[in-house]
């Protein structure tokens, strides 16, 4: 069989949720107060090179971003590295996945993360050097958007 939705470098998996408004008294819908409608919050993951969806789950209107995601990569994981020994796995997902449970198990399972954070004022103090060099070469330019990637540590003081 082909690697018809995995590159040959590696396998990035893009979590994403998304809202599916519903109407009447479908089951499992539920409010959702940050969309202000009742709907379904389905799981969805993609391969980021192709996008092509790799697996869907339709999960209650209320259910939170991250909801069901470890359950749906602790089956996911091990068939893609049966398939495909040696194979990298990348995740990435905005921050309603940034949740430590889910890095933990990035960890644990050596797979490389990105995860999104919601700006606070401590990760914005963080990347204004980055904000201000890319201003700066966007004024020299004139390009309209100026894209640059820096590191950094962070660690919310909570968390372990």
């Amino acid at each position: 069989m082909a690697r018809s939705w995995v590159s040959a470098a590696r396998l990035r998996l893009d979590l994403d949720s998304t809202d599916d408004p519903t109407h009447g008294d479908q089951e499992r819908t539920a409010y959702h107060a940050y969309y202000g409608q009742h709907m379904y919050h389905p799981l969805l993951i993609f391969d980021g090179d192709t996008n092509q969806l790799i697996t869907a789950i339709l999960r209650p209107g209320n259910a939170h971003a991250s909801r069901g995601v470890l359950t749906v990569l602790r089956a996911l994981v091990p068939a893609i590295r049966r398939r495909w020994p040696g194979l990298p796995i990348e995740l990435r997902a905005d921050s309603g996945f940034a949740v430590p449970a889910l890095y933990d198990y990035c960890e644990d399972e050596a797979i490389a993360y990105r995860i999104g954070l919601i700006p606070n004022p401590r990760l914005e103090a963080l990347a204004a050097p980055l904000l201000a060099q890319a201003e700066a070469r966007r004024e020299q330019t004139g390009e309209e958007k100026v894209r640059l990637v820096g590191e950094t540590a962070y660690q919310a003081g909570s968390w372990p």
